[in-house]
């Protein structure tokens, strides 16, 4: 059988050219132009997963995908549900959302909405990509994956809204990707850099966390979830638990000992496990921070710490309405919330971004019934490309 790709393929050359796309994501990609210029493409492609099961670069369903990624739309619709259909079910949120049919076809009229919400947020997103200081040195992406400057932009908007003092020189940057941070860094030929100082002469590149185009993928976390990612391991890289660098100052530059015993029996400086001052999980913002990193052994009676610490400052820029409001359930988490506003300078988000399903959330279809719920997952939720403070 032939993929419904390769039959828009073989229009796009039979047809020609087509000007009215707006934004430089789809405009001139072949996919995109058959489309508009009256083929249309059925998002249900049989060549949707790769034979282990992976989702398919190669497809067009694959670059419109991306493009409902890169105009702020949840790409993992559904995974609390049965399937391995993420690009269906958010085809149909868009289509409900812009008041189209529900048919699994992106047509003419459905990807020129897309077009136009895609081209309306490049500007915005090029603004952040430009202040990434990988900009120039970011890896060759798969021609049917998202922008460079929109996996920029995932990176570069947590430090927009920090406070200077967390702001990094590129040394140590480069320290931070190779050691804790989101993404990694490869030669020219994709070959990885896992150790630093990097010899003088490489010809180094970035590679975004699920944008490495020799790896398939199985899931691709929106754009939201990306973000508060960037926040979470950051928040882990400035944990003071960790092992100070003098060359490196904003390494675990934040003394985190209180905020640890706020959920923990755990004295000063007393590594990574302790044992739970409460079982309550409505005391810890998320579940993950809750249950902690399980691949991490702690004797028993005793839990891992940090992964609190981590989802309460991504949780405190990117989602900072829900957290503010949490306030009022436990005093734990006002405390939190208190310690917070300190070590970033009295800043207060007035930010809802959604996160992972391993935050607790309820409020999606079938959710997995775990507490606290303070975060949203919403899968009717559109990123806007900001983290507004108050």
């Amino acid at each position: 059988m032939r993929s419904a790709s390769l039959v828009l393929l073989a229009s796009v050359l039979a047809l020609g050219g087509c000007g009215e796309l707006k934004s430089q994501f789809l405009a001139g990609h072949p996919c995109a132009v058959a489309v508009m210029a009256g083929t249309p493409y059925d998002m249900n492609d049989p060549g949707w997963l790769t034979s282990d099961f992976k989702q398919n670069r190669d497809v067009c369903a694959y670059k419109f995908f991306a493009g409902f990624f890169t105009a702020g739309y949840n790409t993992e619709i559904g995974v609390t549900m049965s399937g391995d259909d993420p690009h269906l079910r958010v085809l149909q949120e868009f289509k409900k959302q812009q008041g189209l049919d529900s048919t699994s076809f992106m047509n003419a009229e459905t990807l020129a909405k897309l077009d136009d919400l895609i081209a309306s947020l490049e500007p915005k997103i090029a603004a952040l990509a430009a202040k990434f200081p990988f900009i120039d040195r970011m890896q060759v992406m798969h021609p049917n994956d998202v922008s460079k400057e929109t996996v920029a932009a995932i990176h570069a908007l947590p430090f927009s809204v920090l406070p200077p003092k967390f702001a990094m020189s590129l040394d140590e940057t480069i320290f931070c990707v190779v050691v804790q941070c989101v993404g990694s860094l490869q030669d020219a030929e994709g070959n990885a850099l896992v150790s630093t100082p990097l010899a003088p002469d490489v010809d180094y590149r970035f590679v975004g966390a699920y944008f490495d185009p020799k790896v398939a993928n199985s899931r691709l976390p929106s754009a939201s979830v990306s973000v508060g990612a960037v926040l979470h391991e950051f928040a882990h890289y400035i944990d003071g638990q960790g092992t100070k660098f003098p060359a490196f100052p904003v390494k675990a530059s934040v003394d985190t000992n209180t905020f640890y015993i706020f959920n923990y029996f755990h004295p000063k400086d007393s590594g990574s496990c302790a044992p739970r001052s409460t079982d309550d999980p409505m005391a810890w913002i998320s579940f993950y921070g809750f249950s902690g990193d399980t691949s991490n052994e702690c004797d028993p009676g005793q839990s891992h710490v940090s992964e609190e610490w981590a989802e309460s400052f991504a949780a405190y820029v990117a989602a900072g309405k829900r957290f503010n409001a949490a306030r009022q359930s436990r005093t734990q988490i006002d405390r939190k919330y208190i310690m917070l506003k300190h070590i970033l300078d009295q800043r207060e988000y007035d930010s809802d971004v959604i996160s992972g399903t391993h935050s607790g959330c309820t409020d999606v279809p079938n959710p997995l019934h775990l507490q606290p719920g303070y975060l949203s997952c919403s899968e009717s939720y559109v990123f806007n490309w900001t983290l507004p403070t108050k």
